[in-house]
């Protein structure tokens, strides 16, 4: 008696458990992850819904470019990149940047995978990425 209801509830348990591990894995996000170097940033989609999401930076140093690597599988992203013209030690907030500036510096829709080179001005840059069609996949931009 007492083994059969161990097992009932040792099935149960794993049932539980492998039914929240899918309803976490299946929650659509977006995240947008700078490196500590300041020239690298991996956007990772998981079914990530229309939304947006900004104030990561990058650097462009003189010679580089923005090299876009796309993994997208699924939807579409857009990005943008706008010049941060504040003096050295000054962080302006996203709402400061996105209405100080009249036009991105660089402004893309990603819809497949593929690298695309950009080039840009040496100096500091800020991104802004919207999903414009529910996306899945992951695009890398680094100053190269």
């Amino acid at each position: 008696m007492y083994k059969r209801l161990f097992t009932i509830f040792l099935v149960s348990l794993t049932i539980l458990i492998l039914a929240g591990c899918q309803e976490k894995s299946s929650k659509p996000e977006l995240e947008v992850m700078p490196n500590d170097d300041s020239n690298t940033i991996s956007i990772t989609a998981t079914k990530a819904g229309i939304s947006g999401i900004g104030g990561a930076g990058i650097t462009i140093a003189e010679g580089q470019q923005l090299v876009i690597d796309s993994a997208l599988s699924k939807g579409s992203i857009q990005l943008k990149l706008f010049r941060d013209d504040e003096p050295a030690g000054v962080d302006a907030s996203v709402d400061e940047i996105l209405h100080t500036n009249d036009a991105p510096a660089l402004d893309v829709t990603i819809k497949t995978a593929g690298t695309t080179e950009h080039p840009l001005q040496p100096g500091e840059y800020t991104l802004f990425v919207n999903v414009l069609e529910k996306a899945t996949g992951t695009i890398i931009l680094s100053a190269k």
